[in-house]
C-alpha cells in the first residue's frame, strides 16, 4: 500500500467523524465558564430551539496554507471547538460545566506533556491533497509548541517526525497553524503560508468556488478535481466521466454534486437510479424471505427495513442539469438521529451496493464481445477452408497440391478459427502484464504505434494473430477485459470442433480475475452452444 493510501485514511478518519459529532452535539452547546474558569452560578439562557449554532457559521475562508497545487480539499469546522462538540454530547444527558472543565484541563495537561500542544480549542481542520506531493491537514486553534524529533527545516519551521520513518509523515507549526502530513505536502503548505508559494485562495477557480460559495452554516465541505488526484484515489469517479465533484453538509442538509460532460452525467444518473432501485428490490426480496420464515421478529425487522429503504429511495433522487448531477438529502443538523440512521444505511448497504452495481455495468462489455466471438466462430466453421489448388482424389483418400484432405494447416476443411494447430488458443490479449486499471478510465488501450502510457498495448497483438483475424475480432477502443479463444479441431473428414470464447477482468484492481466464457461445438449437423455464459467471480 502506498504512503498516500496509508496516511489519507488516518487524517480523514478524524476529520470526517467531526460533522457527525457536530450534528449530535451542536444543538446542546457548551455552557461557558466564568471569567476565572469557574462555572457560572446560574444556568445560562437556552438557545432558541429554531436556530442551530451551526447556522451562525460564516462563509468558508480557506487558510493561507492551502497551496495552489491542491487538487482536492476537505474543510471540517464546528460552531465551537471540537472538544466542546464531542464533550457536549453524552447519552446520560448534558454534562455539568464543572465536569467538562475538569476533563478539558486533564486532556490539555496530558497532550502538552506528550506532544507540547493543547488541542481542545481546535475548531477548524482543512485537509488538502496534491497529486505530486501527497496529503496534509491544516489544524487551526492549537496552543503551545509541538515536540518531536527534528528531521529538517522549511521556511523557518522545524519539521518533526511522526511515527516511524517509513510513514514519511511530519508535523510543523506556522504561527497558529499546525500542519501535519506527508513531508512534501507539509513543505508545500509552509511555502504557501509563508507567501513564497502560491495559495489556492489567490488562484480562485472552480475548486475554491465549490468550497466557499453559499457556505454559511456549512460544517463540512469537500471538492476535488478528479483528474488531479493520485490514481489510487480517483476510483470510480474518473471511470464514469466525473471531472469535478463536491460534497457539503450544513443547515440545509447534505448535497453531493458531480460534474462532467452531458453524456457522462446522463449515464451516471442512470447508474445511480439503477443502484438505488436495486436497494429497494433487495429489500423487498429480503422481506419476502423473512416473512416466509419462522422467525417473527426477523419478519418484522425486514418489513421495517424495506419501508425504510423505500423512504430513502424517495429522498435520494438524482437531479441532472446539463453537465451537473446533484443528489440532495434534506437532513437537518437539528435532526441528528435521522442523520445517524441514513449514515448507517449508506455505509452498510448503499455504498457497497452502488459500487457493485457500477462494477457490474462494466461486465456488459464481456457479454457483448463473447457473443461476437461465438457468432464469428460459428460463421467461420460453416465455411470451407482449403489450401490453394488442393484437390481430393476420389477413392484415393488423399490430395494433390494440398495437405490433410484439402484442409488448411493440417485440419479438416470445416474448422474453428486456428493457427494451423489442431488444438490451441489465441493467447490472452492483451496479456495480463498490461494492467487495464492503470489506463485512462481504468481501461486497456490498443495503440497503432509503440505503447508509451499506462494500460497501452500494441494493436498488432490483434492484427498479427491468425486466430483473431479468423474471427475478424479485435478491440479498437479502450476496454476493461482481456480476451482469449480456445479451440480443438478434427484433422480429417468434413470437420468438427469444440471452442470456448473467454473474457477475464480485474475490475477492482485486486489481482483476482473475474471469468466470463461460453463454449460451443460444431460438426456437419450444425453448431451447438452452451445454454448460457459461465461466470466466475462476476465483479472482481
Amino acid at each position: 500500500m502506498s504512503a498516500t493510501r496509508r496516511i489519507v485514511p488516518r487524517l480523514l478518519a478524524i476529520t470526517l467523524a467531526t460533522p457527525l459529532a457536530t450534528t449530535l452535539a451542536c444543538d446542546k452547546g457548551e455552557t461557558k465558564s466564568g471569567p476565572e474558569g469557574e462555572a457560572p452560578a446560574s444556568t445560562p439562557s437556552p438557545r432558541p430551539t429554531n436556530v442551530s449554532p451551526a447556522a451562525k457559521l460564516p462563509a468558508i475562508e480557506l487558510p493561507d496554507a492551502v497551496p495552489a497545487e491542491a487538487t482536492g480539499v476537505l474543510v471540517v469546522r464546528t460552531p465551537e471547538s471540537l472538544f466542546a462538540t464531542i464533550a457536549g454530547f453524552d447519552l446520560l444527558g448534558e454534562p455539568a460545566p464543572e465536569d467538562t472543565k475538569a476533563m478539558r484541563e486533564e486532556v490539555d495537561a496530558y497532550l502538552e506533556k506528550r506532544i507540547g500542544l493543547t488541542l481542545t480549542q481546535v475548531d477548524h481542520v482543512t485537509v488538502f491533497i496534491s497529486r505530486q506531493k501527497g496529503v496534509a491537514a491544516i489544524i487551526e486553534g492549537t496552543e503551545g509548541e509541538p515536540k518531536g524529533r527534528s528531521v529538517g527545516e522549511h521556511e523557518g519551521a522545524t519539521l518533526l517526525a511522526l511515527g516511524s520513518s517509513g510513514e514519511e509523515a511530519v508535523a510543523a507549526q506556522h504561527g497558529k497553524l499546525l500542519i501535519v502530513g506527508q513531508t512534501e505536502a507539509v513543505k508545500l503548505a509552509l511555502s504557501a503560508a509563508a507567501s513564497s508559494g502560491k495559495q489556492l485562495g489567490d488562484e480562485g477557480g472552480p475548486l475554491v468556488d465549490l468550497l466557499t460559495d453559499d457556505s454559511k452554516g456549512v460544517t463540512l465541505a469537500a471538492a476535488v478535481e478528479v483528474g488531479g488526484l493520485p490514481k489510487d484515489l480517483r476510483g470510480e469517479l474518473e471511470d464514469f466521466g466525473v471531472e469535478r465533484a463536491s460534497l457539503r453538509y450544513g443547515t440545509d442538509g447534505l448535497r453531493a454534486v458531480a460534474m462532467g460532460s452531458e453524456s457522462s452525467m446522463e449515464k451516471l444518473e442512470m447508474m445511480l437510479k439503477g443502484g438505488l432501485d436495486m436497494l429497494t428490490t433487495q429489500g423487498q426480496r429480503a422481506k419476502e424471505e423473512a416473512m416466509a420464515g419462522d422467525e417473527t421478529l426477523t419478519g418484522v425487522a425486514a418489513i421495517y427495513g424495506y419501508h425504510s429503504a423505500l423512504r430513502l429511495r424517495k429522498l435520494l433522487v438524482p437531479k441532472l442539469d446539463g453537465k451537473q448531477l446533484s443528489l440532495e438529502v434534506p437532513i437537518r443538523i437539528q435532526d441528528p438521529m435521522l442523520l445517524t440512521a441514513v449514515a448507517g444505511i449508506a455505509a452498510a448497504i448503499a455504498i457497497p451496493a452502488m459500487t457493485k452495481y457500477m462494477r457490474r455495468s462494466k461486465t456488459s462489455e464481456a457479454r457483448v464481445q463473447i457473443a461476437k466471438m461465438f457468432d464469428a466462430a460459428s460463421a467461420y466453421f460453416n465455411e470451407e477452408h482449403v489450401s490453394r489448388g488442393a484437390i481430393a482424389i476420389i477413392g484415393a483418400g488423399g490430395t494433390i497440391g494440398g495437405v490433410g484432405g484439402g484442409a488448411v494447416g493440417g485440419v479438416a476443411p470445416h474448422a474453428c478459427p486456428n493457427d494451423g494447430r489442431p488444438k490451441g488458443n489465441a493467447g490472452l490479449t492483451p496479456p495480463l502484464s498490461v494492467n487495464c486499471n492503470d489506463g485512462p478510465g481504468g481501461r486497456c488501450v490498443p495503440v497503432a504505434g509503440e505503447p508509451k502510457g499506462p494500460g497501452e498495448y500494441s494493436m498488432k497483438l490483434w492484427t498479427d494473430n491468425p486466430v483473431w483475424n479468423g474471427l475478424n475480432f479485435q478491440m479498437e477502443q479502450g476496454h476493461y477485459f482481456h480476451y482469449d479463444f480456445r479451440w480443438e479441431n478434427e484433422i480429417s473428414g468434413f470437420g468438427a470442433c469444440q471452442f470456448t470464447a473467454q473474457a477475464f477482468g480485474d475490475l477492482d484492481d485486486d489481482r483476482i480475475l473475474s471469468t466470463y466464457e461460453r463454449s460451443g461445438a460444431a460438426d456437419e449437423m450444425g453448431v451447438n452452444g452452451a445454454a448460457g455464459l459461465y461466470i466466475d467471480k462476476e465483479v472482481e
